[in-house]
């Protein structure tokens, strides 16, 4: 699945992750021992995102 990662300093990624599901992605960005995380191909510092979605696929 494609999602798009918008951070807080208004550029936005777009990653491919092949297994996504919001649940696990929300506990490991609310795991107060990790600063950075790895999503599909992107590591990013999980303070700089402001939201995660789905990119719809036509």
């Amino acid at each position: 699945m494609t999602v798009q990662l918008f951070l807080h300093d208004g550029t936005s990624i777009t990653a491919e992750m092949a297994d996504y599901n919001a649940a696990t992605l929300a506990e490991r960005l609310n795991d107060p021992k990790l600063m950075m995380i790895a999503i599909g191909n992107v590591i990013v510092n999980k303070q700089a995102i402001k939201l995660i979605a789905p990119v719809q696929q036509q």
